[in-house]
Order: C-alpha cells, then sequence, then structure tokens
C-alpha cells in the first residue's frame, strides 16, 4: 500500500476551503486528488484554486473511486449520514463536518457503521473552541482544585445584537437542510462534556424570535429553529449546568462559562476574533479564600489551524512508519506545576465483556462514573453515581444515558 493517502472532498463550503483543503495540502502524504460539488462550476473553482486534478458536480465519482483512501464530507448536515455509511461501504477513511447529521437516530446509525469497519477510521470534526485551554481545565478539575461541582453556568452568544426584521434564511434555519441543530448547543455541549462528563436529564425552554427571515430569492420563510434557547441540566458526576444560547440579546456580552465548585471556580472568556472558529480564550480561576479571580496561564503549542481538520486527518494513516513522520499537533505543555496532578487522560468509555452481557465503563477524567450492562436479549441497566465519592445507584427507568458516541481520536 502507498504511502501517499489519496483524499477525495465532497462539498466544497466555507471550512473546507477555508481549514480542511489548505491545510491537507501542507501534510506530507497527503495529496487531494478529486472534488465534488454542487455544481461543476463551483467544483472547477475550487479544483483551480488550490490545483486538484480531477472536480465532479456528482459525488458518486468521488466515494466509490477505488483510487481514493479517505473522504472529507463538508456537505450541509442533511447528507452527512448517506455519504458517510456510503464511504464507509466503498472503503474509505472519513472525516465528516460537524454538524453530525439531522438526529440522533442518524448519529446511532453512522455510529453503528463506524464500529463495523474497525479497519477504517471515521471522524467527526471536534468542537474547535476551547482546544487550546480544554488540557489545563481537565487537569485543574482532576486535580481538585474546584472539588465537587455544584454548578456550571453559561451563556453563548451567537451575536450580541436586538432582533431584526427581514433577517437572512440561512441554511441553517431550515430543518430539512440543518435536522435537529441548535445554534452552537452542539459544540459547547460537547466541551462541557470534556470538563465534567455528559448531563443525565435536561429541562428546556425554546423561542424563535425572529419570524419570518427572508430566504435567498427574497420571499419570507418561517422557521422552527429556536434563536434563544435556556437549558437547565443535571450532571451524571453531581451538580448542575444552567445554559443559555441566543442570538437575540441586545447587548449581551461575549460567550462565557462559570464552574462553580466546593473549593474553587474556574471561569472561561470568549473574545471576537477575525477568525470565527477560533474565539480568543481567557481562563480564569480562584481558590477557596481567595478575593478574587487570577487569569490562568495555558501555554500550549498548537498549529493556527488546529480546529478544522488536522486533528482527525492524523488518524487516517494506517502506516506506522509514515505515522512517524506526519505530526500534526505539538505537544501542549502542561499548566504551571501548581497545578499538576498524577491525572491521565483515559477514553471515555471502554467496551468488554463478561459472559453473555456487554460492559460499557464510562469515565470523566479518568473516573468510573457510569457502567452500561446490557445481558444477552434483555434490556440495558445502569449503575451510576449521584456524585463522584458516592455509593453506585441502579438505573432502570430512562431508555438511553445522554452520552454522545465518541470516537478517541488521540490524545493532545
Amino acid at each position: 500500500m502507498s504511502d501517499v493517502i489519496k483524499v477525495g472532498i465532497v462539498g466544497a463550503g466555507g471550512n473546507t476551503v477555508l481549514k480542511h483543503i489548505p491545510l491537507l495540502q501542507k501534510i506530507e502524504g497527503v495529496e487531494i486528488v478529486s472534488v465534488a460539488n454542487r455544481t461543476i462550476k463551483s467544483s472547477s473553482a475550487v479544483a483551480s484554486q488550490f490545483e486538484i486534478k480531477n472536480y465532479y458536480d456528482n459525488w458518486h465519482e468521488v466515494v466509490y473511486d477505488n483510487g481514493i483512501d479517505a473522504v472529507v464530507i463538508g456537505t450541509w448536515p442533511y447528507m452527512h449520514k448517506k455519504l458517510t455509511v456510503e464511504a464507509l461501504q466503498s472503503g474509505k477513511h472519513v472525516l465528516c463536518e460537524a454538524r453530525m447529521c439531522m438526529n440522533a437516530q442518524e448519529a446511532m446509525e453512522m455510529y453503528d457503521c463506524a464500529q463495523s469497519y474497525s479497519n477504517l477510521v471515521a471522524q467527526i470534526v471536534p468542537a474547535p473552541h476551547t482546544l487550546p485551554i480544554d488540557k489545563t481545565i481537565k487537569r485543574l478539575i482532576s486535580s481538585g482544585y474546584i472539588g465537587n461541582l455544584v454548578n456550571l453556568r453559561g451563556m453563548v452568544t451567537a451575536g450580541n445584537d436586538f432582533p431584526k426584521e427581514n433577517q437572512e434564511f440561512h441554511w441553517r434555519n431550515n430543518r430539512d437542510l440543518s435536522g435537529n441543530n441548535i445554534m452552537q448547543m452542539g459544540i459547547w455541549y460537547e466541551a462541557i462534556m470534556r470538563w465534567l462528563g455528559p448531563a443525565k436529564s435536561i429541562t428546556a425552554n425554546a423561542q424563535t424570535i425572529m419570524n419570518p427571515r427572508l430566504d435567498y430569492d427574497g420571499n419570507y420563510a418561517y422557521t422552527d429553529i429556536p434563536d434563544h434557547l435556556d437549558v437547565l441540566c443535571e450532571m451524571v458526576s453531581g451538580g448542575t449546568a444552567n445554559l443559555q444560547f441566543t442570538m437575540v440579546s441586545g447587548m449581551a456580552p461575549e460567550s462565557e462559562m462559570w464552574i462553580h465548585g466546593t473549593k474553587g471556580t474556574l471561569v472561561i472568556k470568549t473574545e471576537t476574533t477575525n477568525d470565527p472558529g477560533a474565539p480568543g480564550l481567557k481562563l480564569y480561576g480562584a481558590e477557596q479564600g481567595q478575593k478574587q479571580l487570577e487569569e490562568i496561564d495555558y501555554k500550549y503549542k498548537i498549529t493556527k489551524y488546529l480546529k478544522w481538520s488536522l486533528l482527525a486527518y492524523s488518524l487516517m494513516i494506517w502506516n506506522t512508519s509514515f505515522a512517524e513522520k506526519t505530526q500534526i499537533l505539538d505537544e501542549i505543555t502542561p499548566a504551571s506545576s501548581t497545578y499538576e496532578s498524577d491525572y491521565m487522560d483515559e477514553p471515555d468509555v471502554i467496551i468488554t465483556k463478561e459472559g453473555e452481557s456487554t460492559i460499557e465503563e464510562y469515565r470523566m477524567n479518568g473516573r468510573l462514573y457510569m457502567i452500561k450492562i446490557t445481558p444477552d436479549g434483555a434490556p440495558p441497566y445502569y449503575l451510576y453515581k449521584e456524585t463522584l465519592g458516592g455509593t453506585w445507584i441502579t438505573w432502570h427507568d430512562i431508555e438511553e444515558p445522554l452520552i454522545v458516541p465518541q470516537w478517541v481520536a488521540f490524545e493532545f
């Protein structure tokens, strides 16, 4: 097998053109050989811009090309499941742009398909905005900096203007194209799970304020996708989370998260940058006894455009010698020694067999907090802890834990 990974692009939208293509072309041993977009004109333009040999207006030409090893999916979400499944069935590695798909059922179908092709890599583009500080936050929490979680309070502003008349009807407002995806809820919940683990129950109240909107043809169109959402979560690891997502709250501050514990507080603040995918980040903290928050230095070495593609593509390397040649991320420098601990990252989910039962262990920051047990031919049940130090409680009365399946890419 050749050391060169040949990549095909399906859907050359903004993120693909700004991030995936130029950065993949910088990786030694990776060659983008084809691109397919909605029209031959747009495909040709992208091919010309990046000197890609082949271009099409039909995704089949890419997905079923036996000369292609990996497929990048950059279409709108309504195509993600179909393209992912067919690419895997055609023997291709897959990087799928977030948003993952249209709904939870499609997500599970994608996950099940990926699990059945263990020789292939299937990766969703990870939520990028907090990657530079995630490691530091997890180390601090693991070392006991905040104690036990009391509450996470977050406000996420997708713009901080007042509601406008004749607002654009963006494809994200079209449920037929975008599915059940609401503002930045998904990527922030993903970040929260990295820090604190998942929620076990959720209550939400949604509003759609800006209606009707103007579509691309200048006609009025109505959307049922919320532009303001309030969420209350009960966390599996203990404590609660109060989250607000809004794009209609005039004069609201930039997005921020406050993590309050029994012994300390951590604060994540963002500020707008020229790159909407990479907000500026500030991390603050205070332990019990301190009078005010202090900024925490999170030193890291990360490539400028880590967030969209390089993270996943290093996994498309199946040859060890080639993997050694390809370095996507420099090592992230640990937090200052004040916050060092014996903490070691572990996979979020470990699946084993015990007799006829399947055992799934769920960990947060290396700590086991929930076990899913699926007896052969019987419904699953769960063991979980109300708090990290609590006793195990049997959990029979829910259909599914609120846990997003994760492909463990690599440690960063």
